[in-house]
């Protein structure tokens, strides 16, 4: 199993039980994360890891991975008027980055819930 494939079970597993504790009230920048998050991470999965776990292609909005760099959440601010393109090239250039900075942001929600994972 991929470190990227480790990282979005995690992803998920992390969602769910917040999801679980907060029910419809997931706080703001929560429900962002659990929302936004995973389009960066599809990018980085192979088509074999993407058919073995069942994942279609998210289809990735423009305008929230634009929302994220405009944040400076997980992207940098200068990517607030990419492409879809420019904007995928970049999670994969800095790969190692894309997924310490995401699985940081899920490990917080992990200890912050006290989420037993």
């Amino acid at each position: 199993m991929s470190k990227v494939e480790k990282l979005w079970n995690y992803m998920m597993e992390v969602t769910d039980k917040c999801t679980d504790i907060y029910g419809q009230n997931v706080p703001y920048t929560m429900s962002m994360d659990f929302s936004y998050l995973p389009h960066l991470i599809v990018f980085l999965f192979t088509d074999e890891e993407k058919e073995r776990l069942g994942i279609i292609d998210i289809d990735s909005s423009l305008a929230d991975l634009r929302f994220l760099a405009d944040n400076g959440r997980v992207l940098p601010k200068k990517l607030r008027n990419s492409t879809l393109d420019e904007i995928r090239d970049y999670v994969v250039e800095h790969k190692k980055y894309i997924l310490g900075t995401v699985e940081g942001i899920f490990r917080h929600y992990q200890f912050e819930e006290k989420l037993n994972i």
